[in-house]
């Protein structure tokens, strides 16, 4: 599902996106950021109004710890679930595949922050 938003909140009718978590700016004409609640939001107008930027709910919810595109047809992110996510078309819903990652984050009382580079 996608839909335009606004990423401080709901406002005219469209669904707000809050919690991000992690930005990647591969270029000056796209941005790519994620949410601890699920959602990818991209953008090709990154120093223009929050209303530019597009939401993209990732099925099953994930919540996101980190994204990274090397350019605006390859962005990688994970979730504190040890799940990849990798899109070639990252505006996209529909064209993001998930991958079940290394095992997971299991530290008692303490959540480990995943960090992830492209090169």
């Amino acid at each position: 599902m996608e839909s335009r938003v606004g990423l401080g909140g709901a406002s005219s009718g469209r669904r707000g996106v809050t919690g991000l978590v992690s930005v990647s700016c591969p270029t000056t004409t796209f941005c790519a950021a994620v949410s601890y609640t699920g959602d990818i939001v991209t953008t090709t107008h990154p120093s223009s109004l929050a209303s530019d930027w597009t939401v993209a709910a990732i099925p099953p919810p994930s919540r996101f710890s980190a994204i990274s595109c090397t350019s605006p047809t390859l962005c990688v992110a994970v979730d504190y679930d040890g799940q990849i996510h990798v899109s070639t078309s990252p505006a996209s819903s529909s064209r993001w595949v998930t991958l079940q990652g290394p095992s997971s984050r299991v530290v008692p009382g303490r959540l480990v922050r995943r960090t992830l580079v492209l090169l």
